[in-house]
């Protein structure tokens, strides 16, 4: 904790150091402060220079020209730069000393540097160059001596400019390392709130399928359970035991996709804590024993492949086959299944088919009611399942009688 409050503390004071040198402000102290460096200069120009003429009010009149100019640097840099830059030409013309200009000069170069694309930045360097260079030449040729500071100057300008452009050029640099930071972070969220709202639409669908299919197999059983009470004792516990059976297992499974959805309200959902909880198909036998109980003849076959089975094929595998008989037991009023599941080397297949009439399963002791297999999202939510693993699904009626609902999944070799 002590580590973070001194980063943010730190960053804080940077923040503020930062903002504080950008303000116009700022601006206004650098401008007083090198006029006072200028003058300083200037009061001792022409020492030592051949070819100089004393410092007089023309002179003093420029340098604090050029000077006040640099409050004015970051919104007009080029013309400031331009500005000073021929102050230093006309101190240059008249023969004054070139040094109280040349600290206003750098700094106007500097901010040029840092604002500039690199072309407007290169144009102002080679000219403010050229009237150094020309100065110090011409004194050369009139006079045959120059001091080494006037030598020197070029130097300093150019020095001023690329520090600028190498200030710009980080600046650049940090501002697109933020942007592709920015950027990650965002995609990061993005993909994160995707895996969420896809962990949700999956916890929905089984949910859905463990409610549907405990709920209409309880109904199945208890209906067994009240015919048998009387003539069959023996199967009617028999039956009231499935319902316990059915009922826990659907608790638990319950929690379990709560115990998903809790997790996902607070973050990335864990998946692989979510996939070794779900049913797969080693559990399909137990979706069977209901449709005995309730007076159905199963006729089943399951051909697994050799190799491990994707947990999330394994999962869609069973929840289809549990839609399927779900509405079969809902729907059919059949008294024949029959369930097939076969691999080939590319995925497996699933094929529940019934004999069915589509009527509607009589609650207790009251008749049926035709209504097909059009209602709900069953069919639709094993259709989801199957796309969404690049499968495909089809259901309808099989020709005279029955309904059949078959399915592909792909099993990545």
């Amino acid at each position: 904790m002590t580590s973070r409050r001194l980063t943010a503390t730190v960053g804080a004071v940077k923040t503020v150091v930062q903002a504080g040198w950008r303000s116009p402000g700022f601006d206004a102290v650098l401008a007083a402060a090198t006029l006072a460096v200028s003058l300083v200069l200037a009061s001792s120009a022409g020492r030592g220079q051949a070819g100089t003429r004393p410092m007089d009010g023309l002179a003093y009149v420029t340098v604090l020209g050029s000077c006040g100019l640099l409050t004015m640097r970051r919104r007009f840099p080029l013309q400031v730069a331009g500005t000073v830059g021929v102050g230093l030409l006309l101190l240059s013309v008249r023969e004054y000393p070139g040094g109280p200009l040349l600290l206003p000069v750098m700094i106007a170069l500097y901010t040029v540097g840092t604002t500039q694309e690199r072309r407007a930045a290169l144009l102002a360097g080679v000219a403010a160059t050229a009237v150094v260079v020309m100065r110090a030449w011409a004194t050369t040729a009139a006079h045959g001596q120059v001091s080494a500071f006037t030598w020197a100057a070029p130097g300093w300008v150019i020095a001023s400019l690329v520090w600028g452009a190498a200030v710009r050029s980080r600046r650049q640099t940090v501002e697109a390392l933020r942007q592709r930071v920015e950027e990650a972070e965002r995609t990061r969220e993005q993909e994160a709130a995707l895996q969420v709202a896809d962990e949700r639409l999956r916890i929905a669908r089984d949910l859905h399928d463990v409610i549907g299919h405990s709920f209409t197999t309880v109904n199945v059983q208890a209906r067994v359970a009240a015919t048998l009470l009387q003539d069959a004792p023996d199967r009617a516990r028999q039956a009231l035991e499935a319902i316990e059976a059915i009922s826990r297992d659907a608790l638990r499974e319950i929690r379990q996709a709560l115990s998903l959805l809790r997790e996902g309200e607070s973050g990335t959902p864990d998946r692989t804590r979510g996939a070794t909880s779900r049913a797969g198909t080693a559990q399909i036998d137990q979706l069977l024993g209901p449709l005995r109980t309730a007076g159905l003849t199963v006729d089943a076959t399951i051909q697994l492949p050799r190799r491990p089975i994707p947990v999330v094929i394994d999962a869609a595998v069973y929840r289809i086959v549990q839609e399927a008989l779900t509405n079969v037991l809902r729907h059919a009023a059949a008294s024949h299944v029959t369930l097939r599941i076969s691999t080939d080397d590319h995925g497996m297949q699933v094929k529940v088919a019934d004999d069915g009439t589509g009527s509607t399963p009589p609650p207790f002791g009251g008749t049926g009611a035709s209504s097909g297999r059009t209602g709900g999202h069953g069919i639709e939510g094993m259709r989801e399942r199957a796309l969404a693993l690049g499968g495909h699904l089809d259901a309808g009626p099989l020709p005279g009688r029955g309904f059949a609902v078959t399915a592909y999944l792909p099993v990545a070799g």
